[in-house]
């Protein structure tokens, strides 16, 4: 061990490590946690990083019991100075750091239904209203799940007070925004006044008129690849999806899906900006010269048609991520966004640094984003091997699961239900670790959802939302499991940012905003939404579902028998009680009225 060696204190009976020569982060936690002075808690913070000595057991009786003891023992000391830190920060009105404490708490004890308290006052203050109102739900969830009661009327009435505020500022900067003036035409199946049709746009574009958002709005365009090849396309993809997995997590920020951004490639950036609805456009193009990266990166005013800046980056390509952050700040600086606390983190989490599993990683997302059997299914082995390279962090567990939930949901391979287990595997690893960014988050909740663990999705669902606030898909996928669970109001909402944040959406999309207007009592809103859907796409089975139960409940039954021919004979193996099986319903009640209108149109039982 040479010089190490002096670490080590040994005789015949006993071997420990010196305390002059080593420093202990448990020894020095509780060194600090015992003091008296409330300020230098906060050294602490950064030692307190979850479960002691996680994933470390050697299978042998003594040492179980003693880390068992240690962990219960570590974790009561944690929680008791990060308690007392967030009282001394409440104390001086510093709200960005009691919400990060209040995180942090939670992630120890979840049923603190106090420190929910504390989070959602702090959220308010920063003008979060969605968010303490997410919060408040994810704390009624987590009760009824693991201690079978409501909350308190403490944290009801401050519900309440927070959701009138909410209200007053519906627009706030901070919070996510619904803007529905926007999608007129999918509500309404009707072109805004003075807004034709522009043949050259994507479908979903067609006579829309999107309102700008209040926050600082951008869309990030495809990166070229002016190397002279097609062999590093992965790499201009994979840093522009660095750098959009980056923004998404900011509250600050509005930003456009990569999914629509895809279809404006090619378009001058003024033009994409102006139809995506959006005030500022990152543009970009890369050159690789053997293991050096030129990449230039320029951001434009939409309104003004002005260059905000320009700059070129040169760099070794193990220094990806380190790119990513560089025009991360420059993002944030220009367009003057304040980074809450703890955003910062997550923003710049350091991840790959294996120059071979950062390379597969690149390549691996390149391939998931053709969305096509054949390509996802080679994306999957490039995150496996991402796994396998750095299993000390989530990312390729993340998109392992992710390639397994698309396998399953658009039911690719032979064994679709294989496949679901797989994606609950894999998520379920990636999301307990403690850099996970929430797509593993979104898989699970979706995974809960069909084997009907209604408690455990929504809760699943809105840690997605909350550590991807302007995720498209987070907020979609989560307004298809409020839908099931019976929460139609929030469903709506959610499916309406994912919507605005993908303009161009998938039909998806439209068959839950269908849903859940016709489930929340709103028909012809819902047959609008519907008929939208089938104009994206024409083969479509949700929304002939729709149109059926919304025509019985208007008591036209022709027209909902006509619509039930349709639907036959393209589904001629149709069956009320096989779909009924395969609905994942949390109230018996909802499930009995859409069979209703089935049944009413005389689709075969």
């Amino acid at each position: 061990m040479g010089r190490a060696k002096d670490a080590i204190l040994a005789d015949a009976r006993h071997i420990e490590l010196d305390p002059e020569c080593v420093e202990i982060d448990t020894t020095r936690l509780e060194g600090i946690l015992s003091g008296p002075d409330e300020t230098a808690l906060a050294e602490a913070v950064d030692l307190i990083r979850g479960e002691f000595a996680r994933g470390f057991d050697i299978n042998e009786e003594g040492f179980d019991e003693w880390i068992t003891y240690e962990r219960r023992r570590i974790s009561e000391l944690a929680v008791s100075g990060l308690s007392r830190l967030l009282t001394h920060y409440e104390g001086r009105e510093d709200f960005d750091k009691a919400a990060a404490i209040a995180h942090k708490l939670l992630g120890f004890d979840p049923l603190q239904e106090g420190v929910h308290r504390s989070l959602m006052r702090s959220l308010a203050h920063q003008e979060r209203y969605e968010s303490v109102l997410q919060q408040y739900k994810h704390c009624r969830d987590i009760l009824a799940k693991e201690l079978g009661i409501v909350p308190g009327e403490d944290t009801r009435a401050l519900r309440d007070e927070i959701a009138r505020g909410r209200e007053s500022q519906r627009y706030a900067a901070t919070a996510p925004a619904v803007e529905t003036e926007g999608l007129i035409r999918v509500l309404g199946a009707k072109h805004p006044p003075g807004t034709p049709p522009a043949p050259d746009l994507p479908p979903q574009l067609q006579g829309l008129d999107l309102r700008m958002p209040a926050r600082p709005s951008i869309v990030i365009l495809p990166f070229d690849n002016l190397t002279g090849d097609g062999e590093n396309d992965h790499l201009a993809e994979g840093i522009r999806i660095d750098i959009q997995s980056a923004l998404v997590k900011i509250t600050g920020i509005f930003i456009i899906a990569a999914g629509s951004a895809n279809a404006m490639r090619g378009r001058d950036a003024l033009g994409a900006g102006k139809a995506l609805g959006v005030r500022y456009v990152l543009r970009g193009s890369l050159r690789r010269s053997g293991a050096r990266l030129r990449i230039l990166a320029e951001l434009i005013d939409v309104q003004s048609g002005i260059a905000l800046w320009t700059d070129s980056y040169d760099h070794q390509f193990d220094d990806g991520f380190e790119v990513q952050d560089e025009i991360v700040r420059e993002i944030i600086t220009a367009l003057d966004v304040k980074l809450l606390h703890g955003e910062q983190a997550a923003v710049w989490h350091k991840t790959l640094k294996d120059r071979d599993a950062l390379e597969y990683f690149y390549k691996g997302v390149g391939e998931f984003f053709k969305m096509r059997r054949e390509p996802v299914l080679r994306a999957r082995k490039y995150f496996e091997t991402v796994d396998k390279k750095q299993p000390s962090v989530s990312i390729g567990a993340t998109w392992v699961a992710m390639c397994h939930w698309f396998d399953a949901f658009k039911e690719w391979g032979s064994d679709p239900a294989g496949s679901l287990e797989q994606a609950g595997e894999w998520s379920q690893k990636a999301s307990r670790m403690e850099d996970a960014d929430g797509q593993a988050h979104m898989v699970l909740s979706h995974v809960h959802l069909i084997k009907r663990r209604f408690d455990d999705e929504l809760i699943v669902g809105r840690e997605a939302i909350r550590l991807r606030p302007n995720c498209t898909n987070a907020n979609g996928f989560f307004a298809n499991i409020l839908h099931y669970c019976g929460e139609q109001t929030d469903a709506i909402e959610h499916v309406t940012w994912a919507i605005r944040y993908s303009p161009i959406y998938p039909p998806f999309f439209a068959d839950v905003l269908a849903l859940a207007l016709l489930f929340d009592g709103s028909v012809d809103s819902a047959m609008a939404a519907a008929g939208e859907s089938l104009r994206l796409n024409p083969s479509g089975s949700t929304p002939r579902l729709v149109l059926i139960t919304g025509h019985t409940e208007r008591g036209r039954i022709t027209e909902a028998r006509e619509v039930a021919e349709q639907f036959l004979a393209s589904n001629p193996g149709f069956s009320i009680g096989r779909f009924a099986q395969r609905q994942p319903y949390r109230k018996e009640a909802d499930l009995e009225y859409f069979l209703a209108g089935l049944n009413a149109a005389g689709l075969p039982g």
